[in-house]
């Protein structure tokens, strides 16, 4: 007897409305009556199928069913060059590797499920059938004018089994189906592990909410005056939960754009407020005319209610340690006297002048750079000692980076179904002119309905479904290459949908190519070949841990892309990440063309040449650096103006330099080089106005003579037009590809591919406003285990109790991180090159959890560059003696110099942590050392997680004389800002203690590998050690409760600016601190830290 029910009736809904989501094996039946799919339980078959009935929190309930092939560790993928899947968990919120899946959802309205119990013809295919009684056979068929929804379609698949690999992509049939056949039916049968009465009430809608839609409309342009008001008028208690995928455009512009203006608007709210108030300072000055200072300090005294109502906008706003101080010639003054530029000073101890000024605990002391013989347009009182302070007025102008939160939602809005495409050029459409005649005209509607195809493939991307709705549509024709390869794809059967288009980025001249290859090594140049030749979408991903040469694999593929195709713009999170990037790209280009030129006589036509990259900084920064080498060629990157990011390498000064003939650059031109450089020194040998130029540059007249000349400083701005029209590479920050000009020009109109380094600390709407929105070519490479993106605002609450910013996990989902989830193969790499053997053990076993990593030769712990590391160990040995356990042979390993007993203060003003006990440690230990051991102190690096304890291991070094042996040795530097960089011996002092503050954001796990992977040969861990609780005798043993798993559950409780608390677990810190334990590792207990 056969049963039929309305997809949207449940003859009892309300006994399964809070039913758990179903999860169920099952057969799927073709009409012919063999089996497509079905679970391991039914019998063997490659693909398993599962029946679901789905209501996860934020997202759409659906009813359907799965299909599924299990993928294991996916070592065929990855040796054959194919790549490595991964996929999004929604429990553990982060990547895992990834089985192939297709999740097929039925209509809300518009089916109906016929079920009975199973026959002879089930019972022929599934034995078993008979042994139990909770079986059920499931027809549905779908309503006229609806069809099913279809997630995971199109990702591209791979195995080692040749017939499932075709029948996964929807190349062949098999018992008669093929798969993209299989899901355009308009009936699914299906043979359930699940009792009659239980299918039908829960496998339709009637149970199931409303779908899900976030609050907050559909208009998310800029406007912060309505953002506040939707923002205001949506306030929750709770947070959203990260999601890989979204049902529509206007659920991925809504989480875009509230990532972005939830984590900055009410801090401008703050800062508006914070405007408006007046506070008594008073100025201390060296004991010269004031008109003769060139800085001053300001203290300012902050009120009990101010710093309680601002609190959480405080801790934001000092972080990056610059304010506008509002000068004011009265309380009630409404126009300011002047604004300056100030410095938020945390350690005001360090400053001798302020010693007779007694600082107070909620004071606000600044320091203000001046001019020699400025005038100050209000009088300035200043004080010798702060008993005979009067009062002076000011106010505090603050930036929450509202312009930057602006370009952001902007990019994220290219995105917008009805948004103008940014890169038309690249792919092939010119708008034809008015009197252009009705053949150009067809051609250029052809264009525009391939261009605006290509959009939409782009946006159906970065939705995250995969690619059924866009695979359904029919072929489009273009001119642009992508579209040329679209157009040949063969529909055929109606029952064919059109596959995703290909790139081969190594369809280029053959011997560049394979110098392109070798840049792998020996072992991995095949795969890589094969990665690099095809790339689905022309998107490509390298991923891998620290040191195993992912930079050098993404500069390779960059270059390919460029040989290929033309153009490219590269990006990166930070200032740091662009300028490795270029770095390695110039490093890179320069070794594929000697390959390629080995054999070639100097005048042969056929020589590859260097690409042409250039950096790129702000402007205004360039020029002003250029003029200062100009005038001293040894300035080197203390040309750049105060607190800019510029760098000479690559910089358009460093170029113009170099085609001027200056030394203040360590090469010169070479014959190789890009012919567009080469033409443009030509031209600047035969201008007449850039003589002056050449000459200060070459030395032959001086810079006071220069002065003396006739010049036109414009004409540097010229040569620099020149060199950014002539570039093959231009690498830029996100922020500066839109707010320079002749940078987003190039971005839109000359670009012709996209890179990014550090892609997994990237957030989306950056990459979005790099990439554009006309799906170009693009490489990406970096490491989900390390920094995620910068979310400013986590677990803030208005008065109210309500959450200030509710897409919190969104935001700390990189774009990296998405596109992986979607599926599309990654490059993975798995040989360790820069780390001595043993130095990666720690991390790899604790971040990168079953990771089959190798050592590279290069590795070998006893090759010169690693003697370093090697007389570390000697030291080590031979201080502590009894403590440390020597490595295992032919290993070097961490090790952690205990502090006990040390303090960590943490500033109430600023939230500052600081443990000069624990910085004099470390600094202390270097010494030794360096003087026992003989070491050049160049080669250690000093990092820090809390920026305070940067400032005070900075400080010790200028004052104090026992540390003036470490001069060669670059500044302490943060972890965050530090990533992508190492150096030979990296110190890393964690500034945490027990039980205050607690561990605090060292329980990062991705910060943690970050701290940890900064080394070659030798890594220094110096804190508490018993920052997680103690350590000892039976600590850790089974049953003892402050050990074992019980251990790892404990939540701490860490401090935090103001006496606020957060609750952290330290799971992976833990497993840092047994590992150590347990190897023996852990050295200097005996001796107190002194703080």
């Amino acid at each position: 007897m056969s049963t039929e029910t309305k997809a949207t009736k449940a003859k009892s809904p309300e006994l399964y409305a809070n039913r758990p989501a179903i999860h169920t094996k099952c057969a799927l039946i073709s009409s012919s009556g063999d089996v497509i799919a079905c679970a391991p339980e039914f019998g063997p078959c490659g693909v398993a199928a599962h029946i679901h009935s789905m209501k996860l929190q934020d997202t759409d309930p659906w009813i359907g069913f799965s299909l599924s092939i299990e993928m294991e560790s996916q070592g065929h993928n990855d040796t054959t060059g194919f790549g490595v899947r991964y996929g999004y968990d929604r429990g553990l919120q982060r990547l895992v590797m990834g089985d192939w899946k297709i999740f097929v959802r039925l209509p809300r309205d518009g089916y109906k499920l016929m079920t009975r119990q199973p026959g002879p013809a089930e019972t022929a295919l599934f034995p078993d059938i008979e042994k139990g009684k909770n079986w059920t056979v499931a027809r549905v068929v779908l309503d006229d004018g609806v069809k099913v929804d279809v997630v995971g379609l199109g990702v591209p698949f791979s195995s080692d089994d040749d017939m499932l690999n075709e029948w996964a992509n929807g190349r062949l049939a098999i018992n008669g189906v093929s798969l993209h056949s299989f899901l355009r039916q308009r009936e699914f049968m299906l043979v359930v592990a699940m009792s009659e009465d239980i299918l039908r009430a829960t496998w339709i809608y009637g149970w199931a909410p409303p779908p899900f839609a976030y609050p907050y409309g559909t208009s998310h342009e800029w406007d912060d005056t309505k953002l506040r008001e939707v923002i205001a008028a949506n306030k929750s208690k709770r947070q959203f939960m990260a999601t890989e995928m979204f049902e529509d455009d206007n659920a991925l512009l809504t989480v875009l754009t509230h990532v972005v203006c939830q984590d900055v608007l009410w801090v401008d709210d703050a800062v508006k407020d914070i405007a408006e108030q007046r506070h008594r300072a008073y100025f201390v000055t060296e004991p010269v005319p004031l008109d003769a200072c060139d800085k001053l300090f300001v203290v300012i005294p902050l009120t009990a209610e101010f710093r309680d109502k601002h609190r959480d906008a405080w801790r934001r706003l000092v972080r990056d340690k610059s304010v506008k101080l509002v000068l004011l010639e009265t309380e009630g003054a409404e126009k300011p006297g002047a604004t300056w530029s100030a410095t938020i000073i945390d350690n005001p101890s360090f400053f001798e002048i302020l010693k007779d000024h007694p600082i107070e605990e909620h004071d606000m002391v600044l320091r203000v750079s001046l001019q020699r013989g400025q005038a100050f347009p209000v009088p300035i009182i200043a004080f010798d000692s702060r008993t005979r302070a009067d009062a002076n007025w000011v106010s505090l102008l603050f930036d929450a980076g509202l312009d930057e939160a602006k370009r952001k939602v902007e990019a994220a809005h290219l995105f917008h179904p009805s948004a103008e495409a940014t890169n038309p050029t690249a792919c092939g459409f010119v708008e034809p002119p008015p009197n252009a005649s009705e053949a150009v005209k067809e051609e250029a509607e052809r264009q525009r309905v391939a261009l605006q195809d290509r959009m939409d493939l782009h946006r159906t991307l970065w939705r995250g479904k995969a690619f059924h709705g866009w695979m359904e549509k029919p072929p489009v024709d273009g001119s642009d290459e992508l579209s040329l390869e679209m157009s040949k794809l063969e529909v055929g059967s109606s029952s064919q949908l059109r596959p995703l288009p290909v790139t081969n980025f190594l369809d280029i001249d053959k011997d560049l190519a394979n110098a392109i290859v070798q840049q792998a090594l020996p072992g991995d140049q095949e795969r890589f070949r094969a990665y690099l030749s095809h790339r689905t979408l022309g998107i490509g991903m390298i991923t891998a841990g620290a040191g195993y040469g992912k930079t050098t694999a993404l500069a390779a593929a960059t270059l390919a892309m460029h040989a290929r195709l033309g153009k490219v713009l590269c990006s990166g999170p930070t200032h740091v990440a662009v300028n490795n990037f270029a770095a390695r790209l110039d490093r890179i280009t320069r070794s594929v063309a000697a390959t390629c030129n080995e054999s070639k006589a100097a005048d042969d036509a056929t020589r590859v040449r260097h690409c042409l990259v250039v950096r790129g900084y702000n402007p205004k920064h360039e020029l002003h650096a250029l003029c200062e080498l100009l005038k001293n060629p040894n300035a080197g990157n203390d040309a750049a103006p105060h607190k800019s990011k510029w760098q000479l390498h690559l910089s358009f000064a460093y170029w113009a330099l170099m085609l001027l003939g200056s030394p203040a650059v360590p090469q010169q031109l070479h014959e190789d080089d890009s012919p567009a450089l080469l033409g443009i020194r030509r031209q600047l040998e035969a201008t007449q106005v850039m003589a002056p130029f050449r000459k200060v540059a070459r030395g032959e007249i001086t810079w006071e003579e220069f002065e003396g000349t006739e010049k036109e400083y414009d004409n540097l701005e010229t040569l620099f037009a020149y060199i950014l029209k002539a570039a093959d590479i231009f690498a830029v920050t996100p922020a500066l590809s839109t707010n320079v000009k002749p940078y987003a020009s190039w971005k839109r109109r000359d670009a012709r591919c996209v890179s990014f380094d550090e892609a997994a600390s990237m957030h989306r709407p950056d990459m979005m406003d790099v990439w554009g929105n006309c799906l170009l070519p693009c490489f990406l490479g970096g490491d989900v285990y390390q920094l995620a993106p910068t979310v400013m605002t986590a677990t803030e609450k208005d008065p109210e109790g309500n959450f200030r910013h509710a897409f919190v996990g969104d935001g700390k989902m990189s774009a990296m991180a998405f596109l992986q989830a979607t599926g599309l193969p990654a490059y993975r790499l798995n040989m360790q090159l820069r780390m001595a053997d043993g130095m990666f053990d720690l991390m790899c076993s604790i971040i990168y959890k079953g990771l089959d990593m190798k050592y590279a030769p290069s590795c070998d712990i006893n090759l010169p560059a690693f003697e370093t590391g090697r007389l570390l160990e000697a030291y080590i040995q031979e201080k502590y003696p009894g403590e440390a356990k020597p490595p295992p042979k032919g290993k070097l390993s961490p090790v952690f110099l205990d502090c006990p007993g040390s303090k960590v203060f943490v500033d109430k003003l600023t939230g500052a942590k600081k443990s000069r006990g624990q910085v004099t440690a470390a600094l202390d230990f270097m010494v030794d050392f360096a003087t026992t051991k003989g070491m050049d102190p160049s080669k250690f690096i000093l990092l820090a997680p809390y920026a305070g304890n940067v400032e005070v291991a900075n400080h010790l070094r200028r004052k104090e004389p026992k540390y003036a042996c470490l001069a060669s040795m670059a500044p302490a530097s943060t972890v965050d800002s530090f990533q992508g960089q190492e150096g030979d011996i990296a110190f890393v002092v964690m500034g945490t203690a027990h039980p205050f503050p607690g561990p605090g954001f060292t329980s990062d796990a991705q910060r943690l590998n970050v701290m940890f992977s900064r080394h070659r040969c030798g890594l220094v861990i110096v804190g508490d050690f018993n920052v997680t609780g103690p350590y000892g005798p039976g600590v850790g043993k089974k049953g003892n409760k402050a050990g074992g798993d019980d251990r790892k559950k404990r939540v701490f409780v860490s401090h935090g600016m103001g006496g606020e608390v957060t609750r952290v677990k330290a799971g992976q810190l833990m497993d840092v601190h047994e590992a150590l334990q347990k190897a023996g590792r852990v050295i200097g207990r005996a001796k107190p830290a002194a703080d």
